[in-house]
């Protein structure tokens, strides 16, 4: 048995039908190593062999009644590999539109939570051939970390490393019953309760990180920036859009020498550029600038067990107001610095500090009011967008003897934020995935196509810049 995090616990008591907090996203892989019999079949046949080193997709959720409690993850005696993985076929034309819906169409629906959270549909009929895994984790025990972990749990390095066998039986929990988890309890509020005073403390400690983190500074002074509503702001349905994209990391790295910024730097621009292009093409443009949530890890180099979540998150401002893309990105520069300097003294561990002692009951009333009640549209929101920026393998790696191509990340959508842009690395290319809610945003496309078109602007302009400039930011 073991005991959720404060931030695992968020996840899983926060989630309503419309605010799914899984992660989901789309594997490309070539097929042409799996050339004998169906290839979907030797990617299950070799995800069913590494089982046994992947437990988070065993374990299933035990929440117990009342919702004082502490939730915990045992591992399934009744864990069934067909309930998890499918094979299926993409509808003709087999085209990336027909493959952003399959993913939208996935990500709209919540996994059951009798069993492990996690689903795989092995999919064909791409017009190009390859073959695509189409995942969804929930983000209770996998936050980008993670999902680097498991990645590296269940790919090869090369493309005939040995499959082995499993032939062994897993290790099986019994599942506790109502009484016994009513029966600890008391001891689990009494524990909460005792750390509370270390949690004020801390507060009390990183309250100007806090505050300074949450709001972040904007402009060429030190005020504090405040998102205003946009048009991608608002209440969630239980719908999801999405659009994919790919662009060069070769030339993200070129703008970042020729400016002297980092890549999560050039991302962010990136995003505030194509996002300035849509709020301009609705004439929604704002006097000040956005402000994205951007995830970041606070896990340790020496965990011992990587799942779960090891994440807090900066607020960063987007200068949308900003018409000059070179200005753009160094602005983008200079509040990054401030942001991950505020953050720092706020504490990576403070959220989830926090999380840890609210209790679950309280998490769930919480945020169902909120969607009850269409908060969000009646309060101006603490942030617009959401961006994450993952480093995935720089090296090419299997599945089953199949090359990994692409992979396509997808986030979770916050209540009142109907947008969120992930952006992932692999080998020599930056793969976005783009999901929003319908209602709040009809062509995530158009959001992808800038973001690319930024890219090459920016790559127009580093060719123009001088070194010099670069070494002195």
């Amino acid at each position: 048995m073991r005991y959720l995090g404060g931030m695992d616990t968020m996840f899983v008591r926060a989630e309503t039908r419309s605010m799914l907090l899984h992660v989901a996203g789309v594997l490309v892989l070539d097929p042409r190593a799996l050339a004998v019999g169906d290839p979907r079949e030797a990617v299950r046949d070799l995800i069913a062999t590494r089982l046994r080193d992947l437990p988070p997709l065993r374990w299933r959720l035990i929440e117990p009644p009342g919702g004082l409690g502490s939730l915990r993850w045992i591992d399934d005696p009744d864990f069934d590999l067909d309930q998890h993985v499918r094979l299926g076929t993409v509808p003709a034309p087999g085209g990336r539109a027909e493959l952003e819906q399959i993913l939208a169409r996935v990500a709209a629906a919540p996994l059951d939570r009798h069993r492990p959270l996690w689903e795989m549909d092995i999919v064909d009929g791409l017009a190009d051939g390859s073959l695509a895994i189409v995942s969804k984790f929930h983000h209770a025990f996998m936050d980008g970390g993670a999902g680097m972990e498991l990645l590296g749990s269940l790919f090869d390095l090369t493309p005939d490393a040995p499959h082995g066998a499993d032939h062994e039986p897993r290790p099986t929990e019994p599942v506790p019953t109502a009484w016994r988890l009513l029966a600890d309890t008391p001891g689990e509020v009494v524990d909460r309760i005792r750390r509370v005073p270390s949690a004020v403390r801390s507060t009390i400690a990183g309250a100007s990180g806090l505050v300074g983190a949450m709001f972040p500074g904007g402009g060429d002074g030190d005020g504090v920036s405040h998102a205003h509503r946009s048009s991608f702001n608002g209440p969630l349905t239980g719908e999801r859009i999405v659009a994919l994209a790919d662009c060069s990391l070769t030339q993200v790295k070129q703008i970042k020498t020729a400016f002297g910024v980092t890549v999560n730097d050039v991302v962010l621009a990136a995003v505030t550029s194509s996002l300035r292009s849509r709020l301009v093409a609705e004439d929604t443009l704002e006097r000040g600038p956005l402000v994205a949530a951007v995830p970041i890890s606070v896990r340790s180099p020496d965990l011992a067990d990587g799942y779960g979540n090891h994440t807090s998150a900066m607020m960063v401002p987007l200068p949308t107001d900003l018409a000059d893309p070179v200005e753009r990105l160094m602005a983008i520069h200079h509040f990054t610095i401030g942001t991950k300097e505020r953050h720092q003294a706020m504490g990576p561990n403070l959220l989830e500090l926090w999380a840890g002692l609210i209790p679950p009951w309280l998490i769930s009333a919480g945020s169902n009011l909120v969607g009850r009640f269409a908060i969000p549209g009646r309060l101006p929101p603490v942030f617009n967008v959401i961006v994450s920026n993952v480093a995935g393998p720089p090296v090419p790696i299997y599945l089953a003897g199949a090359e990994l191509i692409a992979m396509y990340p997808l986030g979770p959508l916050l209540e009142g934020v109907g947008m969120n842009i992930t952006v992932l690395s692999h080998r020599d290319t930056l793969h976005i995935g783009i999901i929003g809610d319908p209602t709040l945003v009809s062509h995530p496309s158009l959001v992808a196509d800038g973001i690319t078109a930024a890219i090459d602007e920016l790559v127009h302009l580093s060719a123009q810049a001088d070194p010099a400039d670069a070494g002195a930011r």
